[in-house]
């Protein structure tokens, strides 16, 4: 992700662009476009025409260069403050009724993501983490579950190459997910008998081809809502 003239990443910290506009591969300027709506400062991917004449996008970094690089240490971002910088999760705790809340160690290794899942009931915990780590994206999401909210089980990959999950929560006592595949598209995820099992969408709508995508969901105790395009 570019940002303001340096490009964050989860490995490196922070490596800094050369001077705009950057060179395509043909040698010719490279025209930054800017989406009307965008975040104040944001860099976005260049426009470029191939050899081929074909017309792609090459991140910033490949068509400005970067004059330097700097590790998290050099900006002294240690612990939390640096695992937060990752998105990786971190949790709190606290007893029932008490405002005072503990640091808790998830078993989540170098998972990260920016976009979790989380449901807590009277039962217990249920955390899903994004499919990705600090030097790639694995196809499947990563579930961990808590009675207390202190002690987390160890984490184990979600079936049906669930790659991000969009709602959580427990219907008739049974965890449900909502989420999607690596192929993009829509899925049910429901926790019976000790196992997950995935269900495609477009299955529970009765569809021939693939399903569409959902926009916002949620889980409640009596069922699951979605909103489709």
């Amino acid at each position: 992700m570019a940002l303001g003239g340096v490009v964050v990443g989860s490995v490196l910290a922070v490596d800094l662009l050369g001077p705009a506009p950057g060179t395509c591969p043909d040698g010719s300027a490279s025209v930054e476009e800017v989406p009307p709506d965008s975040e104040p400062g944001r860099i976005w991917n260049v426009p470029c025409t191939g050899s081929d004449g074909e017309g792609r996008y090459l991140p910033p970094q490949d068509a400005r260069g970067i004059t330097a690089s700097y590790t998290w240490d050099d900006f002294g971002v240690t612990g939390d403050v640096r695992r937060a910088a990752l998105g990786q999760p971190l949790a709190f705790a606290a007893a029932p009724g008490a405002i005072t809340f503990q640091r808790v160690d998830l078993p989540v290794g170098g998972l990260q993501g920016a976009q979790l899942a989380l449901h807590g009931d009277d039962e217990g915990f249920l955390l899903v983490v994004p499919g990705s780590t600090a030097t790639g994206v694995s196809p499947e999401a990563t579930v961990l579950t808590s009675g207390d909210g202190r002690s987390w089980s160890e984490p184990s990959a979600l079936p049906g190459n669930l790659s991000w999950v969009q709602a959580a929560g427990r219907v008739g006592g049974t965890f449900v997910l909502l989420g999607s595949t690596g192929d993009g598209e829509s899925a049910v995820v429901i926790n019976s008998a000790g196992g997950w099992s995935t269900v495609p969408l477009s299955d529970l709508l009765g569809l021939d081809g693939p399903g569409p995508q959902v926009m916002r969901a949620t889980v409640g105790p009596d069922g699951v809502v979605a909103t489709l395009p």
